[in-house]
């Protein structure tokens, strides 16, 4: 169903690394487009990035980054080279014992240098941006025992939580347009969200052992898990700009369900 609706076919392959708090990873992505004239599709080739998190001394707060270079190359028309830095300071808050949250300024610095001139854009050029963001939240648990052989305990997690994002306007009409990181607007919104959860405590499971003795296991364990077996999330956020300039302030409403029953 997908290669006959899909407008495009994308072939990737790349590596991931991890070191704790930091994380490397390396992506070439490249596309064929069905549509349109294949000559102007991009490719990106490759996509390198790096983010991690530090924790400043005996301090509360952290030092988070994240690093992305992006190279985009084309048979016809401008490629070029983007480096987006995003440096932030992070402080977790605890307002009482049953309210956490966190708020966090981040520095945003987007570079380009294009291989060739295209229409009225400079080869080399950056934007600046400031990004502010703050949430704070609660999480209210019942546990439940429907007492059966296989599923033992039922965990019901209600998740209420207000976040605020900040991000002023800046002048994007200098540099060129790749995705949707070359275009960042004005953001000033309040998101109320709410999550439920429900994670099961499954019971032993009895290991049946194979009748050929040449036939090693690769484990015999039958403890029981605990997972999470669905998760609905419903977030509706209010603009805050929109409000002041008598619009419509509320957004649609977000609605982000997955359940997975079994283990696999």
């Amino acid at each position: 169903r997908d290669h006959r609706s899909s407008r495009y076919a994308r072939s990737r392959f790349g590596f991931l690394r991890d070191w704790g708090d930091v994380r490397l990873q390396g992506q070439w992505g490249f596309y064929q487009d069905f549509i349109q004239d294949d000559d102007g599709t991009l490719h990106k080739t490759p996509q390198l990035l790096a983010r991690g998190r530090h924790i400043l001394g005996d301090s509360p707060l952290e030092l988070r980054w994240r690093a992305e270079g992006v190279n985009y190359l084309r048979r016809e028309g401008a490629d070029g080279l983007r480096l987006d830095l995003r440096p932030e300071l992070f402080l977790p808050v605890r307002v009482t014992p049953y309210l956490a949250g966190g708020f966090g300024i981040g520095l945003r610095e987007t570079a380009y240098h294009l291989y060739q001139r295209e229409g009225s854009f400079d080869r080399n050029n950056s934007r600046e941006l400031i990004e502010v963001r703050g949430n704070v939240g609660t999480s209210l648990a019942r546990v439940f025992d429907p007492d059966g052989s296989y599923l033992k305990k039922v965990k019901h997690v209600i998740e209420p939580e207000v976040s605020y994002l900040f991000i002023p306007s800046a002048n994007h009409r200098d540099i060129p347009i790749f995705d949707g990181t070359d275009r960042i607007n004005r953001r000033n919104l309040l998101t109320f969200s709410l999550t439920n959860r429900l994670w099961g405590k499954f019971g032993q499971q009895p290991v049946e052992l194979p009748e050929d003795r040449d036939v090693e296991l690769v484990t015999v364990s039958t403890a029981g898990d605990t997972r999470e077996m669905g998760q609905l999330r419903l977030a509706l956020s209010y603009d805050i700009d929109k409000e002041r300039k008598g619009g419509d302030s509320l957004s649609d409403l977000d609605m982000n369900l997955r359940l997975t029953p079994l283990d696999y």
